[in-house]
């Protein structure tokens, strides 16, 4: 079993166990089993009878072994996208951290290459999972299609119908479900990495348009002694019947972090006649930010919210001197 654990791939399975891990305890129930993977296509029964199979020492508990050697087991051609994955994620991360540090010292014409290497790194995600999409969504389909009498599993978040090729709220809160985590510990990750990507690539090019900038005022400052805060965005757009449970967990989320050390400010705001609220975060650095998203009560929150949101939340930070927060406070 330990030797089966360090396979490569293995990694995006870890976090799949993590996501699922509703309580935190290291083993999977078969409620948080049946909560997690329900895919629009099994029913209830097949789900306990997926799980009891996943459960080869009879605890009645999913450890990350046995859902990890369960995969294996069954990954085929696949097992070499999860081993690709493991390496192109930090790959990915460094070279937007690196984009993000030189991009605004760096020449005219360097800058022209960078914005036309992001674009052609989000072209080239894109092309790679959209056919991945199309092909599972028709994979569900014709499943569905061959089983006309099968009553789907119950989606605790909301009222379903029975009737599986009618039921698209069920599927979608399954697939949000499935794709949830966007983020760890401040990190993008591979579910969200094309729309981040995408995200930056419009961020510069709306930088490139403002060619004529005129300067109110210049301040003279040591790079070495400069301290920034780090201000966070997090755009959220909410299913409209679930938004009362929404602002419930918000606030909460909001009373809890304005305690914690380094958090400067935190701010929401809803938008008229939609169901898209944003929500403001300011810390005093980069490292408070990262702990706090890692916390407890963070990953809590995101938990509470996932299944009220119509599509993953949009995750942006930028640094800010920390003196201009200071100045204005």
């Amino acid at each position: 079993m330990a030797e089966s654990a360090q396979r490569k791939g293995f990694s995006v399975f870890h976090d799949v166990f993590r996501r699922a891990d509703k309580n935190d305890d290291g083993a999977l129930t078969l409620e948080e089993f049946k909560d997690y993977f329900t895919d629009g296509v099994l029913s209830d029964e097949e789900l306990e009878q997926l799980f009891h199979k996943i459960d080869v020492d009879k605890s009645n508990n999913l450890s990350t072994s046995e859902l990890c050697n369960y995969f294996a087991n069954n990954w085929g051609p696949f097992g070499e996208i999860f081993a690709s994955l493991e390496d192109l994620n930090p790959t990915i991360t460094a070279a937007l951290n690196h984009t993000h540090q030189v991009y605004k010292q760096d020449t005219f014409f360097n800058q022209f290459a960078t914005r036309f290497m992001m674009k052609e790194v989000a072209n080239q995600l894109k092309a790679l999972q959209e056919p991945v999409e199309v092909a599972s969504e028709k994979l569900d389909e014709e499943t569905l299609k061959s089983r006309p009498n099968m009553h789907q599993a119950t989606i605790s978040t909301a009222a379903v119908t029975t009737d599986p090729l009618s039921s698209k709220h069920a599927r979608r809160l399954a697939r949000l479900q499935s794709h949830k985590s966007d983020y760890q510990d401040g990190r993008v990750t591979s579910s969200g990495m094309s729309a981040q990507v995408q995200r930056l690539a419009d961020l510069i090019d709306h930088l490139e348009k403002k060619v004529r900038i005129s300067c109110v005022e210049e301040q003279d400052v040591v790079e070495d002694d400069e301290c920034n805060a780090v201000v966070v965005l997090r755009q959220l757009t909410v299913d409209e019947s679930a938004i009362a449970d929404f602002r419930a967990a918000v606030q909460s989320y909001c009373e809890t972090s304005r305690a914690q050390d380094g958090c400067l400010h935190i701010l929401i705001r809803s938008y008229s006649g939609t169901s898209k609220f944003a929500l403001y975060e300011v810390w005093d650095g980069q490292d408070s930010w990262q702990r706090h998203f890692a916390s407890k009560s963070s990953r809590k929150f995101q938990r509470a919210i996932v299944d009220h949101l119509t599509v993953p939340e949009a995750v942006s930070s930028m640094p800010m001197p920390a003196s201009w927060w200071q100045d204005d406070s």
